[in-house]
């Protein structure tokens, strides 16, 4: 009805202004499907950790077993590395010591689980086992060298 009494121009000025707010509305749920699409592809190869998971996530796995043969090892923190034939370090009996001098005593992870060590304590690795200093830098001298 108020059409009725409406010039030609006014018309066309409200249908532009209809044209143009539907345009935007187009727009931003362009922008709002492409938002939440994105999301999804960034959430989807990520895995939920469990608890043990999350504790170790910041440990780096040596798996390199060039220096397999040699009778010390100096180990960084937050490396894990191993005993054996496929390890960093042969099986035997070892005496650790605080890589860098700092203190005389030091946390370790042997086999999962974190214990303070002193320097010149003796430690025995058979095959498979794991260690990883958690403190500072350590470093395994064969036992009897």
């Amino acid at each position: 009805m108020l059409l009725a009494f409406a010039s030609t121009s006014e018309i066309i000025r409200v249908v532009l202004i209809i044209v143009c707010i539907a345009c935007a509305l187009c727009l931003i749920a362009v922008l709002v499907y492409s938002a939440i699409i994105a999301r999804r592809k960034k959430n989807d190869g990520e895995q939920p950790m469990d608890e043990t998971e999350s504790e170790n996530a910041d440990t780096d796995v040596i798996t390199d077993n060039t220096d397999v043969a040699t009778d010390s090892i100096v180990m960084s923190r937050n490396v894990m590395y191993s005993a054996g034939v496929n390890g960093q370090f042969a099986v035997g009996t070892y005496t650790v010591s605080n890589a860098d001098g700092s203190s005389e005593k030091f946390n370790m992870r042997v086999n999962g689980l974190v214990r303070e060590y002193e320097n010149g304590d003796i430690i025995t690795f058979a095959e498979g086992d794991t260690v990883s200093p958690v403190s500072g830098s350590v470093s395994l001298n064969k036992f009897g060298d």
